[in-house]
């Protein structure tokens, strides 16, 4: 059964985008992915470049009449996630596949993925959701604050079941998209919460080796294997697995060979800084490259998700100007919302160390 997955970025994710590419090409047998160009020059490079397992979306058939009209009103990291329900649709409407898997650009694939779609038919389900798997003492609030599920890597069958499931969360997606402002609203992924309970037709997926990441990290204890592959451990179950992804979320440069990864146990910081130093060694690649080949310079030095705070500025200001002031206690919510998270942050790193990686020039 071919693979199809879909994605979408633009051109300061174009080496993470390409660094996936090439994970993918590494542990998948038979694989399309269908990729959503968000900007011009995005789509001039993965057309001059032509890998063999890639559809390269047209954005301007892609963008509906919901699209338009919310775009200028979200940031681009909003706008990206109203897209991501519409992106699988899209797949199924535009050529006609009965599997779509959604997955992010800052994804790495260590093993085929395949194994996590079979857990799903096996389960005889129609959408397959991954669990943040946060750590059990911080669990609750982590859930509270971003959801249980992770959207990273989502999958849905082109049936009555699936489709239904997908058209409520394009709905959703279209009305609010927020990060931060809108009570039981994060972006794209708390509405994932109601859907085992709300669906008959869900798959939470088991496979912890599905969905490693910054947030769950500390969580498992690494055993580096073969061809670059890792036999991990679940710390609290004792449960073993082979990581499938590794999510290299929200990985910051501070200047070009200097990267702010995560916050690490000491216990197992060799690990995980191999782990990083392989990926931001490919970046690095991709980067020169595409510096060298098309004049594209892209450094993040802060996430996009985190750019939403300096709209919720904007709003505070322009609602002082317009007199709107019954928006301000959703604008001082959020703002508190950031100081407690830098105050969660100091008693964090008591015990856990910031991983910075400086890479060789």
């Amino acid at each position: 059964m071919v693979l199809n997955l879909c994605t979408l970025f633009d051109s300061n994710y174009l080496d993470k985008g390409l660094v996936l590419y090439k994970s993918l090409e590494k542990c998948c047998e038979n694989f399309m992915l269908f990729i959503l160009p968000m900007d011009d020059k995005c789509r001039e490079v993965l057309d001059d470049l032509g890998y063999r397992y890639v559809e390269i979306l047209d954005y301007s058939d892609f963008e509906d009449d919901d699209l338009k009209k919310v775009k200028r009103e979200r940031s681009r990291a909003e706008f990206c996630w109203t897209c991501t329900a519409k992106l699988i649709k899209y797949v199924f409407d535009k050529y006609d596949k009965k599997i779509c898997t959604y997955i992010d650009a800052d994804l790495y694939f260590y093993e085929d993925p395949q194994i996590l779609i079979e857990e799903m038919l096996q389960d005889n389900a129609s959408v397959q959701i991954v669990e943040h798997n946060f750590r059990r003492f911080t669990r609750k609030a982590s859930e509270q604050a971003a959801g249980r599920f992770c959207v990273e890597f989502n999958t849905f069958l082109n049936n009555a079941e699936g489709r239904n499931v997908l058209e409520q969360w394009e709905k959703d997606c279209v009305r609010d998209c927020s990060y931060n402002k809108n009570e039981g609203v994060m972006g794209d992924q708390k509405y994932l919460h109601s859907w085992p309970e709300k669906y008959t037709c869900i798959n939470i997926c088991k496979n912890q080796g599905a969905g490693v990441a910054p947030w769950n990290v500390n969580k498992f204890r690494y055993e580096m294997q073969e061809h670059n592959s890792y036999r991990i451990t679940d710390i609290e179950s004792k449960k073993k697995y082979q990581m499938v992804f590794y999510h290299f979320q929200n990985i910051r440069f501070i200047e070009a060979d200097k990267v702010v990864c995560c916050d690490v146990d000491r216990r197992i910081k060799k690990e995980v800084t191999s782990i990083y130093m392989d990926y931001l060694c490919k970046i690095k690649e991709e980067k020169t490259f595409l510096y060298n080949q098309y004049g594209i310079e892209s450094l993040i030095k802060v996430h996009p998700a985190d750019e939403n705070y300096e709209h919720v500025q904007k709003r505070f200001i322009d609602s002082l100007k317009d007199g709107e002031i019954k928006e301000l206690g959703e604008i001082f919510k959020a703002l508190i919302g950031v100081v407690k998270a830098k105050f969660d942050k100091v008693l964090y790193t008591n015990k856990y160390e910031e991983l910075i990686i400086e890479l060789e020039n």
